[in-house]
């Protein structure tokens, strides 16, 4: 059976064997790559060390958790002026150096705590049996979210989150022309939506609830965009 087209990796890796579990499915793989790349100097080297284990949760199929279950070699770097003497290599992108993860496993956990928040989405992964993740580590992920990369958006959405319900609440930036998170503020006060709003000049369309702090936020920070009010909101 050829299942390459559902590993997050196929370019360099083979396929050695599969265990099927009760509740998840391991995947035992291998570089083929004939040469690795010191990630100091860059050179190449076809010098084997030795090799190690490394295990990387990826995304489950059905209702089956997927661990990819990685033998990774170490190579000698034999350029002499280089002070990494042994290193690992390198595999594809979607598995970052030192990850537990897959990327598409790091996104998809992202995007369910962005949406549903630290408590919410770890039980619904517990639920489905997709990944033992704390609502601690769902939160710290959601905080990933980069915008050193991301242009300043025409329309943003402007809303909080909770952190901790009822407790802890911050704020979450959305481009609604790209419908995706740009941004997660540490609280939900007029000074940090202002000050981020100051920041990133050009945002033509504004969208909130009825929330009289980031109303105000958006008319200092932002004082020539368009607020349109969530007419679903009721608050402020």
């Amino acid at each position: 059976m050829n299942i390459d087209f559902l590993l997050p990796v196929t370019p360099g890796l083979v396929l050695n064997g599969i265990y099927y579990g009760e509740k998840q499915l391991a995947l035992f793989l291998s570089s083929t790559n004939p040469v690795a790349y010191c990630p100091i100097c860059q050179s190449g080297s076809r010098r084997i060390h030795s090799r190690y284990g490394r295990k990387v949760a990826d995304l489950p199929w059905a209702d089956k958790r997927v661990l990819l279950e990685l033998s990774v070699r170490r190579f000698f770097c034999d350029l002499p002026e280089c002070k990494r003497k042994v290193f690992a290599e390198r595999l594809h992108p979607s598995v970052a150096a030192y990850a537990r993860r897959t990327t598409r496993m790091e996104e998809y956990l992202q995007t369910l705590a962005l949406q549903l928040g630290g408590e919410k989405a770890a039980l619904l992964l517990q639920l489905l049996n997709i990944s033992l993740v704390s609502a601690d580590t769902l939160l710290n992920l959601s905080r990933k979210v980069a915008t050193t990369t991301i242009a300043t958006p025409k329309v943003v959405g402007i809303d909080e989150w909770a952190i901790r319900k009822g407790q802890t609440y911050a704020t979450i930036l959305v481009d609604l022309e790209l419908r995706r998170p740009i941004d997660l503020l540490p609280d939900a006060k007029l000074e940090t939506v202002e000050k981020w709003l100051k920041e990133h000049p050009g945002i033509e369309i504004i969208s909130r609830d009825r929330d009289s702090t980031f109303a105000e936020a958006a008319r200092k920070g932002a004082p020539d965009a368009i607020q349109v009010a969530d007419r679903w909101r009721t608050r402020g």
